[in-house]
């Protein structure tokens, strides 16, 4: 099987009198620390648990590296069991104490503050270590930012143009919340036939021959924040264009550096080789990220 894992460059900010001002890689740490020292002791590893929603499995933690297994508690009861030779399919039977989680893989490397992220369907990194670290440092944190790494300085290419029209993203919904999201009544939604996936999108018009930004850094804020929320994001668009020329649109997703894993059908929730696939991906792109990094 094959999955895929983005990287990121992770950005905490916190108040200083009356500015804010990014933490350092070692402050950084130092916060991860603090966490990991107050977690409990659960076999070989340690665990948060946030709002019962969120569990952090902090499978390795030193001053060189993290790896966290973070598990959001799986509401979908659509789902069942199905035997692959008979066919024959039942629910899935869960103790009381017992519930179903969907997982990522965060892997940190603390020199570089470089996040190496392997995520499933349903959870979003974004909101799992912001709630994380904002929860913890309510007072001292002002925001928690995962810095998208660009292939290509396209960002730049987009700033060049003498206007920025619209914005147009969209994002797939998952099952168990399509209905609070379009406000459909679930028996005329059910009278819907063929019904393949659902995709919400959000399009921001600017007037005509005006340009949505003056400074290359709103953008690459905006598109870090979207990124960020949506944790199935499909699309993001930008319209931009000389004067007398026609607009280009340039979907910023498709410049989002990223890398494969393979992995056997039942190796994701092994950690120890999940750790070992995504810290050796990360180690044969380090160079070229931090290259990326400083050309951004």
């Amino acid at each position: 099987m094959e999955k895929n894992i983005y990287y990121y460059e992770l950005v905490v900010k916190k108040k200083k009198d009356r500015s804010e001002i990014a933490l350092n890689s070692n402050e950084i740490y130092q916060m991860f620390e603090e966490i990991y020292n107050h977690t409990k002791s659960v076999d070989a590893y340690k665990t948060c648990e946030l709002d019962g929603l969120y569990y952090y499995d902090f499978i390795i933690f030193n001053e060189k590296e993290m790896f966290l297994k973070i598990g959001k508690v799986n509401m979908n009861n659509a789902i069942e069991i199905r035997d692959k030779d008979t066919f024959k399919s039942g629910p899935i039977n869960i103790k009381e104490n017992q519930q179903l989680n969907t997982i990522l893989y965060f892997y940190m490397d603390f020199n570089t503050c470089i996040a190496t992220i392997c995520s499933s369907e349903g959870i979003g990194y974004g909101t799992a270590v912001k709630k994380l670290l904002m929860d913890k440092y309510k007072k001292d944190i002002t925001n928690v930012i995962f810095a998208n790494i660009l292939t290509k300085d396209i960002i730049k290419r987009i700033m060049e143009k003498d206007i920025i029209g619209n914005i147009e993203f969209s994002y797939a919904v998952p099952s168990d919340e399509i209905l609070s999201s379009i406000h459909l009544n679930r028996d005329v939604f059910n009278d819907i036939q063929n019904k393949k996936s659902m995709q919400m999108t959000c399009k921001l018009c600017i007037e005509r021959n005006k340009s949505a930004f003056d400074d290359r850094n709103q953008v690459m804020m905006l598109f870090n924040d979207i990124t960020s929320k949506y944790k199935l994001l499909k699309s993001f668009h930008i319209d931009a264009k000389n004067k007398g020329e026609k607009i280009e649109h340039f979907n910023l997703l498709e410049y989002r550096y990223k890398d494969k894993i393979e992995y056997d059908e039942h190796d994701f929730s092994n950690y120890n080789i999940m750790y070992k696939l995504i810290k050796s991906k990360y180690l044969n792109k380090k160079d070229e990220i931090c290259e990326l990094i400083q050309n951004t």
